[in-house]
């Protein structure tokens, strides 16, 4: 079963540096691994376009000063979730996990068939600081987390209780916006996912918790 990694309630997307120069900076070291620069500025970039918006319909902005205090906010969560990310894959390949070149090929066609055109896919590896060997190395980190995620984190039970209460905050938060709920049977299915994915990201924190408890890790920014 696919584990769900949001960190910080933000749905985590995997980063990869595309263009890491030698000399790069990094922002922090995990275990001796470094976490370069360009990977932490991408994930600030992909953090705040994801942002936008929903603070956009909360009447929020990034400007003034409002908008630095926002944007310290997602810098802190950038590099977190770095951190988190490099201490799983280090800790699943200490492990024994791997992934092979036929599950890579797999993901990368996967992604590919989601276009309509070659000529799409190649521009939007373009737009996201992607070139294929990147792309394919972003792949491989996402596969071999998900696989150490599977061995590591227990298969998630829900109760009726669970489902009842999910539905009573949904309906709360429906009157609350001076609208009609959608009756329980209609969106039981949603809910259960939504309540698994909770609980799911629940354990994952906690178990990446004690990674982290167990590693070296050194910031070198945001302290």
């Amino acid at each position: 079963m696919k584990k769900f990694l949001m960190i910080l309630s933000i749905g985590f997307v995997l980063m990869f540096a595309a263009a890491c120069e030698e000399d790069a900076e990094p922002v922090a070291i995990v275990n001796d691994e470094e976490i370069l620069e360009k990977e932490y500025e991408l994930m600030v970039d992909q953090m705040v376009d994801q942002m936008k918006q929903p603070y956009k319909q909360q009447g929020m902005d990034f400007e003034g000063e409002q908008g630095e205090m926002m944007l310290e906010q997602i810098e802190s969560m950038a590099l977190e979730t770095l951190i988190q990310q490099e201490v799983i894959i280090q800790q699943a390949e200490a492990d024994g996990h791997s992934v092979s070149d036929e599950e890579i090929d797999e993901k990368f066609e996967e992604a590919k068939a989601g276009f309509q055109t070659e000529e799409d896919f190649e521009e939007a590896l373009e737009e996201n600081n992607y070139t294929e060997e990147t792309f394919r190395s972003f792949l491989a980190d996402e596969l071999l987390i998900e696989a150490y995620l599977d061995a590591e984190i227990d298969e998630v039970e829900i109760s009726d209780e669970d489902i009842e209460e999910a539905y009573e905050e949904y309906k709360k938060n429906m009157e609350e916006h001076e609208d009609d709920p959608e009756p329980l049977e209609e969106i039981e299915d949603k809910l259960e996912e939504q309540i698994i994915q909770q609980k799911e990201q629940e354990l994952i924190n906690e178990h990446v918790e004690g990674i982290k408890e167990d590693s070296d890790i050194e910031r070198l920014i945001n302290d």
